[in-house]
């Protein structure tokens, strides 16, 4: 075989193996880059929880609230929990989109056992005593609702957006269950202190 059909095969190998070498740095690289992207597409799970806990927080305050409406003795108590269905409604259908978004699922009864507890509790109150436990819980929950919220509320992305524009809703709520709390503390009060004049009247008589 002529010198020069031998070097000119030489070069056609050498280039056709620089082919499939570039080709396989290519195919590696685009790997790499797609198992990147998988890895920061992966929901955060400290963000998961977040919206996991909201969202059921979102249920509990809506069951409370339609029982306040139902069974509170005072129209303070009634229109509270007007406002904590009409609010924590709104809050919920803010969140699914960035729920769906971190593939977060909760159905709109799930609530966790603490809040199951207590609205049991509530259930099994009347008059001037339920709208006083009404009151401290919500004071309760809202002051933990609100120290969840506040780091989250500091950051940028969509969850952190969606806690900042919350928290002054939730502040107003513990506005309201403070005044509840204290309202129904003294109606208590009152009542007590005319029972027992009016049983020390009968006793003089």
């Amino acid at each position: 075989m002529p010198t020069r059909t031998l070097f000119a095969l030489a070069a056609a190998l050498a280039l056709s193996g620089s082919s499939v070498a570039a080709l396989a740095a290519s195919s590696t690289s685009s790997s790499m880059a797609s198992s990147s992207s998988m890895t920061a597409a992966k929901p955060n799970a400290a963000e998961v929880k977040f919206v996991t806990d909201v969202l059921m927080g979102d249920n509990a305050e809506i069951m409370v609230g339609e029982l306040a409406m139902s069974k509170g003795s005072s129209q303070a108590a009634k229109d509270f929990g007007q406002t904590l269905v009409n609010d924590h409604r709104q809050n919920r259908e803010t969140l699914m989109p960035i729920a769906t978004k971190l593939g977060v699922k909760v159905s709109a009864t799930a609530v966790t056992t603490a809040d199951k507890a207590e609205y049991t509790k509530l259930r099994g109150l009347s008059g001037a005593a339920f709208d006083k436990e009404l009151g401290t819980a919500m004071v309760k929950g809202h002051k933990m609702m609100i120290a969840m919220f506040t780091p989250e509320a500091k950051k940028t992305d969509d969850v952190g957006a969606f806690a900042k524009a919350s928290l002054p809703v939730l502040n107003k709520h513990l506005q309201l269950a403070q005044a509840l709390a204290g309202g129904a503390a003294s109606t208590t009060t009152t009542t007590k202190t005319n029972s027992s004049s009016a049983a020390s009247s009968s006793s003089a008589m």
